[in-house]
């Protein structure tokens, strides 16, 4: 699943800029590191991320909670 949230974060990455900041270009080399660790901190229960696939498997949307 994390290429689809990948692919997501790319395809949305100006839109997502408009409200938080922007990432930056070395956002696409270090995002292999950055899930891994977003999940370590959801298993911890220090956080919760989700996303929403539709039925054609593609990412509709993301959820930081």
């Amino acid at each position: 699943m994390p290429w689809r949230s990948f692919a997501f974060e790319l395809a949305n990455r100006s839109y997502y800029a408009a409200f938080i900041p922007d990432c930056g270009g070395e956002y696409s080399v270090q995002f292999p590191e950055q899930h891994s660790a977003l999940l370590a901190e959801q298993k911890a229960g220090a956080g919760a991320y989700q996303v929403l696939i539709t039925e054609s498997s593609s990412v509709q949307g993301r959820f930081n909670l």
